[in-house]
C-alpha cells in the first residue's frame, strides 16, 4: 500500500482469537440494507475480511448489507457486531490484496454527502399526462411551408446572381 497517509494497524476481529492487519482508512461510502435503502457511512478501517464503519443510522448483528468500496465496486456483507455508532462488519468473499489496494488508491471524485432516497414503488410514481401531438396533415403543412420556402430563397438568390452577371 503506497499511499502513506493509509497507515496498518492491528486489531482484534470480534470475537474470535485470529488478527488481521487493519488499515485505517477514514473515507465516507455508501451502504445499502436489504431493502435497497441507503445511508452514508464513515468506513474507519479496512482488512481483506472486514471493515469498521461509523453511521447515524442503526445497523444490527447478523443483518446482510452491500457497502461501496472506492476503486473496487459494491461488496456483499454482514454485520457482527454494533454499539452506538459504530458497526463491525464482515465481508460475504474476503477481498483480495489489489482490490484492498484498489480502495485505498481511489480518489474521491465528488466529496459530497447526499440524501438517498429510496426510489418510488411503480404503483406510486406520478402519471404523466399524454402530451398531445401535431396532426399528421399539420406536419405536412409545415414540412411543405418549409420546402417552399427554402426553395424561394434559393430561386431569389439566382436571379440576383444572374442580374449581377449581366450587369457586369
Amino acid at each position: 500500500m503506497g499511499n502513506p497517509q493509509f497507515k496498518p494497524i492491528q486489531a482484534r476481529i470480534w470475537n474470535s482469537n485470529r488478527w488481521h492487519e487493519r488499515t485505517s482508512v477514514q473515507r465516507r461510502t455508501t451502504l445499502r440494507d436489504e431493502g435497497g435503502t441507503a445511508s452514508d457511512v464513515i468506513l474507519e478501517d479496512l482488512s481483506l475480511t472486514g471493515f469498521r464503519m461509523s453511521s447515524t443510522d442503526t445497523v444490527v448483528p447478523g443483518q446482510s448489507i452491500l457497502v461501496g468500496l472506492e476503486g473496487v465496486g459494491v461488496r456483499a456483507a454482514k454485520v457482527v457486531w454494533s454499539k452506538d455508532d459504530a458497526a463491525g462488519c464482515e465481508f460475504d468473499n474476503p477481498i483480495s490484496r489489489s482490490e484492498m489496494d484498489a480502495t485505498m488508491n481511489a480518489s474521491v471524485v465528488i466529496a459530497n454527502a447526499f440524501a438517498f432516497t429510496k426510489a418510488p414503488a411503480e404503483e406510486d410514481a406520478p402519471e404523466l399526462a399524454p402530451q398531445p401531438g401535431l396532426s399528421r396533415r399539420r406536419r405536412c403543412a409545415i414540412i411543405l411551408l418549409a420546402a417552399t420556402a427554402c426553395w424561394g430563397t434559393f430561386i431569389a438568390l439566382g436571379m440576383m446572381i444572374r442580374m449581377l452577371v449581366r450587369l457586369f
